[in-house]
């Protein structure tokens, strides 16, 4: 179902299909458990006991960093630990990591001021998420930085750079209603989990102006997506991009089936704030800076 937002914003309700940001969730994965087999080219640290305790999978996240490094975190909720009155709470998860460089790790969660830290007994090896971003710092040196969820990207900038010039170049995606009004598009990844096309997105496009000094969009749209791409390649050229786009009304359930596979079905019902968060900065952000 095509969402068209014209003149006065419309809410948007589904639930929001985002793994970092629900780590309340209890849902089970087929992914395998990493063990801490090595630590920044140490021998692994002897944890404290309660890393062999029962522990409860609650989220995984695919994190893409700079340099074209990655990793994979399975986040762990462990026993609870009783506390006296007015003493602050014992972090008692864990993280498991796999590297790209092919570690494989178990970090402890530790006291954080902000965001959620993990680390080694001895701090060797610190993991910080924050949000839906993460980095790794190892013998006080970062070494994975820039670490963001795939959900915001197809797996590299060039890539994504295109993916977005074809989405606002189509028409039934985005346009322009006004003299001086500026489209901005994004997407979530539906599936992350794929780094070959085709592509599953949620696009959400906005047009906007600069009034008064307050910012206002005129127009825009929020829909699910099937990019595809006749070949992989390095360069690509936007005449060759093609997407599928289920109907409105009476025809999205039945187009839903016959574009998306079975396991994209339930991502099309999530919580649509982020996305309309995401547009809206870009678009302060443009204005901002023209202005």
């Amino acid at each position: 179902m095509i969402v068209i937002f014209l003149i006065v914003p419309v809410l948007i309700l589904s639930a929001f299909w985002l793994r970092q940001g629900n780590k309340g969730s209890n849902k089970e994965s087929g992914r395998e458990t990493p063990s801490n087999e090595s630590v920044a080219g140490k021998e692994p640290n002897n944890e404290p006991d309660r890393v062999t305790s029962s522990y409860e999978l609650i989220a995984e996240a695919d994190y893409q960093c700079g340099g074209g490094k990655q990793i994979q975190a399975s986040y762990f909720k462990g026993p609870t630990t009783t506390t006296k009155p007015g003493e602050p709470p014992i972090p008692s998860g864990k993280v498991d990591l796999a590297l790209s460089d092919g570690r494989r790790m178990s970090l402890l969660e530790t006291i954080s001021a902000s965001g959620i830290r993990y680390s080694t007994s001895d701090e060797s090896v610190i993991f910080w998420s924050k949000g839906e971003t993460a980095f790794i710092i190892e013998n006080n040196l970062e070494t994975y930085a820039d670490c963001a969820e795939r959900i915001w990207t197809l797996g590299n900038e060039q890539l994504d750079r295109a993916a977005l010039d074809f989405i606002l170049s189509r028409k039934e995606l985005s346009w322009q209603t006004e003299t001086g009004s500026k489209n901005f598009c994004i997407f979530q990844n539906l599936a992350p989990e794929r780094k070959l096309f085709p592509f599953y997105l949620w696009v959400r496009c906005g047009e906007y102006k600069m009034e008064g000094g307050q910012l206002r969009e005129l127009s825009g749209t929020s829909v699910p997506i099937k990019l595809d791409y006749p070949n992989e390649q390095s360069s690509y050229d936007l005449g060759k991009f093609s997407l599928s786009i289920p109907g409105d009304g009476s025809l999205y359930d039945k187009d839903v089936k016959r574009i998306f596979p079975p396991e994209i079905w339930d991502r099309l019902h999530f919580e649509s704030g982020p996305l309309n968060e995401r547009v809206r900065q870009q678009a302060l952000k443009y204005f901002g800076q023209n202005n």
